[in-house]
This record gives structure tokens, C-alpha cells and sequence, in this order.
């Protein structure tokens, strides 16, 4: 798999630098700046199986799965990309509702324990 820049790959028909993108080995772990990501699976004959979008957000922290079964016996999967947490774009440009929303989901964590006692 890889992680390509969207708004470079939006500007790709521009004449623009080259799309920078970067491997996305199996157990690794790549820092991305805040930004709207493509993530995209190719095939060993280079056709793409799989693309996502991942939404990376200032001090946030994300996983990129792989799921699908080719097995020899039983139900066959196709391979896909899954993209956790996956946040809304608009966040990125709204920095002062970033703050607030960590907090709404610590209270609500908070009045839960609350409730159970």
C-alpha cells in the first residue's frame, strides 16, 4: 500500500511537482502532517485493488488495515483498505472545534463511569 498527498493529487493536471507518496510497509509506523491522505492498494500487477481516504488531524493518532481472504477453500474476500479512526475533513479546518470535541467525548466518558455506580 501507499499514502499520496490529496491536494497534491488534485493539482496533478496543473504540470505541479510529482505526486509524493511513500510505502506503507506491513507493522510500520509513518508520521503525516494534518492533511487529507489517499491511501490506495495495488495489486503485484501494479492495477489498484483498494483506495481509502484518511482525514490525519494535528496529535492524532490512526490505523491502516488490510482485510480480505483469498483462500483456497470456502468464501473468498476481496482485499480493502479500512481507515480508523476516519474524521471528518471539515475538521481540518475548523482548529478551534478540535479542542472542544476531545473534551464533549471526555465528559461523556466521564458521565458514563457516572452512571454505572
Amino acid at each position: 500500500a501507499k499514502i499520496m498527498d490529496k491536494s497534491a493529487l488534485a493539482q496533478k493536471d496543473q504540470k505541479a511537482a510529482p505526486v509524493r507518496s511513500e510505502q506503507l510497509r506491513y507493522d510500520s509506523v509513518v508520521a503525516v502532517n494534518p492533511g487529507e491522505y489517499e491511501v490506495q492498494l495495488d495489486a503485484a500487477d501494479g492495477k489498484q485493488e483498494s483506495r481509502a481516504s484518511l482525514v490525519a488531524l494535528k496529535h492524532e493518532s490512526y490505523v491502516v488495515l488490510r482485510v480480505g481472504v483469498e483462500g483456497e477453500h470456502g468464501e473468498q474476500f476481496p482485499s480493502e483498505l479500512v481507515v480508523f479512526p476516519n474524521p471528518d475533513p471539515a475538521a481540518l479546518h475548523s482548529a478551534a472545534a478540535q479542542p472542544f470535541a476531545s473534551l464533549a467525548s471526555v465528559s461523556l466518558a466521564a458521565f458514563a463511569a457516572l452512571w454505572a455506580c
